[in-house]
């Protein structure tokens, strides 16, 4: 799940979500959300990487 920016206010970052079925747990905790201020190369590799974890 991904949510955009809104023009409206754009003090708000862009979020990318995980699901239950999601594989990102670490013990007890769970990753739910991830906020982005930007969107940089080291981050989209970060992003494909939990994307491929959470598939898995």
């Amino acid at each position: 799940m991904a949510r955009d920016r809104r023009p409206h206010r754009p003090h708000q970052e862009a979020t990318l979500g995980c699901n239950d079925p999601a594989n990102l747990d670490d013990g007890t905790m769970r990753a739910t959300a991830f906020a982005l201020t930007a969107l940089t190369a080291e981050d989209e590799a970060r992003i494909a990487a939990l994307v491929k974890r959470a598939a898995s």
